[in-house]
């Protein structure tokens, strides 16, 4: 399954935008109601001022890393970076559109994302990030 959503940012990223996408990534990834791991689908996610990354649980929940460092070397054309993580639509998928949410909100111009799924496959994330934080309605896929 290539289920995928990708970003394009302009590093490095603000370090005050970055850290309040970080806390309201950890807001509201704590209410889709599923579980999140560290980047190799095991231990704790990674949810730092420089780093946030983290995958599925275990064999059955997780597939591909999702990470957006505040900082990345791995440039592409015009000096941006391209990213993406392939989730199968396993259910931390949620996890990664409500992030992507949050921080094209917050980061605005310095970030574009794009999907494999179309703007109706992330209404759930949408709704999740307006009730818990106000925002989200205006978000649409690139």
């Amino acid at each position: 399954m290539g289920y995928t959503h990708y970003y394009y940012c302009n590093p490095p990223l603000s370090p005050k935008k970055y850290a309040a996408a970080v806390a309201d990534i950890l807001k509201v990834t704590a209410t889709t109601g599923v579980p999140l791991a560290g980047p190799d689908g095991s231990g704790k996610p990674i949810f730092t001022n420089d780093e946030i990354s983290f995958n599925g649980v275990g064999d059955e929940g997780s597939y591909e890393t999702f990470s957006v460092p505040r900082e990345n070397n791995k440039r592409v054309e015009d000096g941006k970076v391209f990213g993406f993580c392939k989730t199968a639509h396993k259910p931390y998928d949620i996890n990664v559109q409500v992030s992507f949410i949050v921080l094209k909100h917050l980061l605005g111009d310095e970030i574009t994302v794009s999907s494999d799924g179309e703007q109706h496959e992330w209404l759930k994330a949408i709704q999740i990030c307006q009730k818990e934080l106000g925002y989200g309605t205006d978000f649409k896929i690139e």
